[in-house]
């Protein structure tokens, strides 16, 4: 087990041509593009960060926690007034049994799940950061994600960023770096697998709605507030079902834990309720890179109604916006065109302004 997860040299090695005709090059060991300026090879992938993910992994076998394994991308919270740092990577929880407490509960880089079974034998699954946040794309598009495997190398396949939500034929291979082609439009993904392997198929699973409300005062909690939507499990062993909602952490210091660490069906501070498909979208885009600083909340010019897009629009920043409301067509204002549009910004920086942790902290600058 250790030998297949240690830190590696890059093998760099010729792949073909690209369209432009110059060559291109690739790293074997890490999977990642090395192909330089002109043509020239790079001494290094731009994958080779891996291995330092791959230091501090966590190693999971699910036979040995019969209480269940959950199994999440660790994304950001949509707002955030704590000077807390986020956790990034994948954060696991893992009991023994389902009457005792979590003998799991972190959040790590990588993880390495030992599935065991015919359908691998003792083959180890790595799960990294982007194959998890990339099936959490693709879940939230309702995208139907099967595992594909390289026909030049064998190499399990990931379709991550904007692949996950698009479904297609063609498929660049991380691995060895050459193109290949399934027989229908798809999206890929290693966790299939896994989810596979250890009977995790969501026929067998529906997530239950939180029962509960929260209704509170920004005041109150002086170490601050974070939020998130309910980030749906890629992998979920437990007997019982996973709730979803708008998760909140509550801090009463700077320093201590949450006072409240819950999932609500519905949430209004100081007075701002929040949209529950406004919230789940946010969550989605804010962690897509192919969107940073493309996401605002416009409102339409001929009705002053927010404007919300949903659907592939909400992932495809375009320059002319169809008001749901009026039916009347609008472009966004200033030199930035091309956006999407999600009117939560709105709100959170109406609760940003009023929040008084941020407040104190800039009235000191």
């Amino acid at each position: 087990m250790e030998a297949l997860f240690t830190p590696r040299s890059c093998r760099i090695e010729l792949v073909g041509r690209g369209r432009n005709g110059q060559r291109r090059w690739w790293c074997t060991v890490h999977g990642g593009n090395a192909t330089g300026r002109n043509g020239v090879p790079l001494e290094a992938c731009d994958s080779v960060a891996l291995d330092a993910d791959l230091e501090g992994r966590l190693d999971l076998d699910s036979a040995e926690y019969a209480g269940g394994v959950a199994v999440w991308a660790a994304l950001k919270p949509i707002f955030d007034t704590t000077d807390r740092a986020s956790e990034s990577g994948i954060h696991v929880h893992a009991r023994h049994a389902v009457d005792m407490g979590k003998q799991i509960d972190g959040t790590y880089p990588a993880v390495v799940v030992h599935c065991g079974g015919d359908l691998f034998g003792k083959r180890p699954l790595l799960v990294t950061r982007q194959a998890a946040v990339s099936y959490y794309f693709s879940r939230f598009m309702d995208r139907q994600v099967k595992h594909l495997t390289c026909t030049h190398c064998a190499a399990v396949h990931l379709d991550a960023g904007r692949f996950a939500i698009h479904p297609h034929r063609k498929h660049l291979c991380q691995a060895c770096g050459r193109l290949f082609h399934d027989q229908e439009r798809a999206v890929s993904n290693p966790v299939a697998f896994i989810r596979e392997a250890l009977g995790d198929l969501d026929s067998g699973r529906q997530p239950v709605r939180a029962s509960q409300s929260l209704d509170i005062r920004q005041a109150d909690y002086p170490g601050g507030i974070q939020i998130w939507a309910s980030n749906p499990a890629i992998l979920w062993t437990a007997p019982r079902p996973e709730e979803e909602g708008i998760h909140v952490h509550l801090y009463g210091d700077r320093q201590g834990p949450p006072v409240i660490d819950e999932t609500f069906d519905r949430v209004r501070i100081d007075g701002v309720p929040l949209d529950n498909g406004m919230v789940r979208y946010l969550m989605a885009q804010q962690a897509l890179p192919e969107l940073y600083g493309k996401i605002e909340g416009l409102t339409c010019p001929h009705c002053d109604d927010a404007h919300f897009d949903q659907g592939e629009t909400a992932f495809e920043p375009h320059g002319e916006h169809t008001c749901e409301q009026c039916g009347g067509a609008f472009r966004a204002p200033g030199r930035r065109r091309l956006l999407v549009s999600n009117p939560l910004l709105l709100s959170l920086e109406r609760l940003r302004r009023s929040a008084p942790h941020l407040n104190r902290v800039e009235a000191t600058r």
